[in-house]
């Protein structure tokens, strides 16, 4: 579809923003649990980086997105973003500095500043959102997520080099990632002004009772909650899951996940555009199913990866379509406060996956991660059943 210039140069600037963002997320994803074993010895304690991240989403997502509906998109991801890189930076502190007792509150600390950051960045495909039409908003949607990829190869990239140094890179991943997210604050700082602003008066009226009780919100809220739970009970330990694998394979492995994750994008947006929205979910539900089962296998390396590719995919043919219908249900002025809103009622489950999740791993190994997955796997296809019968294609 064309982009209009204006449009065309918010996106491009979004889409650094969100690439500097997964960079910083994927290098977080492979090497947070073995930093929190690296200060803890603890390997059930795997999950902790994932628990903070949703335990602080709770409490900063719907703020957020208040604030982005008051007073614009781009400031507030700025924000995101400056915390996201003092949080890496406190993170690598932590690992470096002889601190005795006080290591551990410090790893915390910044695992809590990390998990800020990205809580508000994440909330960029809302400002992506702005930019299309109902019509053609799932297939832009997965195009903007498509092209954030570069991000997640970007962060494997980095592994690999710094692993010609250190078999896992704990300390070195975070200190590269604080450049990378003063980036991302940059690409926000460059279109402050220039994205679609909501009127202040209006976000200031904005029941939050009425807007989550909009026809279809509920049941697109827990298609998210349960694709979102099941791909993180499952991602937050899949690093130790594969341990006993070579370096490369690893990194090939967890890259599939990503390419799982954003290759898709296109097709999911085009099918929730063209078939509509439940369709699209009912497909992700059964594919994150499929993929969790099939990651039961991490000592069969491609049949691990063909799991962990389709946990990606299941979550992406969810996602999209959970993404647009919450923007059709609202207006520029409440869209913010709807997105945080669904991203802190995620929180609360995805920190019960991963924390149940580290338990499940360390009695029953990728066994227990695949249980997990499988479990919440089962709430988007209930919720596309839900959503079908009032479901339409972009009006």
């Amino acid at each position: 579809m064309p982009i209009p210039d204006p449009r065309r140069r918010n996106l491009r600037y979004l889409v650094l923003g969100q690439t500097a963002l997964n960079t910083g997320v994927f290098l977080h994803v492979f090497l947070g649990a073995f930093a929190v074993q690296r200060v803890t010895g603890s390997v059930a304690l795997g999950g902790l980086p994932f628990a903070i991240y949703f335990f602080v989403s709770l409490f900063v997502t719907v703020p957020a997105g208040r604030w982005m509906d008051r007073v614009g998109r781009a400031a507030v991801l700025g924000v995101g973003h400056v915390l996201a890189a003092a949080g890496a930076a406190v993170i690598a502190g932590s690992l470096v500095i002889p601190l005795g007792a006080a290591t551990f509150p410090l790893l915390v600390t910044g695992l809590f500043l990390l998990a800020a950051g990205w809580s508000v960045a994440g909330l960029t495909r809302v400002a992506a959102a702005d930019l299309y039409s109902t019509e053609e908003r799932a297939t832009g949607v997965g195009r903007f997520l498509l092209l954030g990829l570069v991000g997640h190869v970007a962060g494997a990239v980095l592994f690999l080099l710094l692993a010609r140094e250190e078999a896992i890179p704990v300390t070195f991943g975070y200190l590269a990632v604080v450049p990378v997210y003063g980036i991302g604050a940059l690409s926000m700082a460059a279109i402050h002004g220039t994205l679609p602003r909501p009127a202040r008066a209006a976000a200031r009226q904005a029941p939050l009772g009425s807007v989550v009780r909009r026809p279809r919100v509920g049941w697109t809220i827990t298609s998210n909650v349960g694709a979102n739970g099941g791909m993180v009970g499952i991602m937050s330990l899949a690093s130790p899951a594969l341990a006993a694998l070579q370096g490369p394979t690893m990194v090939g492995i967890m890259l599939a996940h990503f390419g799982g994750m954003f290759l898709p994008s296109p097709v999911a947006g085009r099918l929730a555009d063209r078939r509509g929205r439940s369709l699209s979910i009912l497909v992700g539900g059964g594919v994150l199913l499929i993929g969790a089962l099939l990651f039961s296998r991490t000592d069969l390396p491609l049949v691990a990866g063909a799991g962990l590719f389709l946990v990606g995919a299941g979550w992406c043919f969810t996602f999209i379509p959970g993404t647009a219908l919450l923007a059709d249900a609202t207006s520029l002025e409440e869209r913010g406060l709807l997105f945080g809103i669904n991203d802190a009622i995620v929180a609360i489950v995805g920190g019960a996956a991963v924390l149940l999740a580290g338990f499940a791993f360390a009695y029953w190994n990728s066994w227990g991660l695949a249980l997990v997955g499988a479990s919440l796997a089962a709430l988007p296809l209930i919720a596309s059943l839900r959503l079908r019968p009032r479901a339409t294609r972009g009006r």
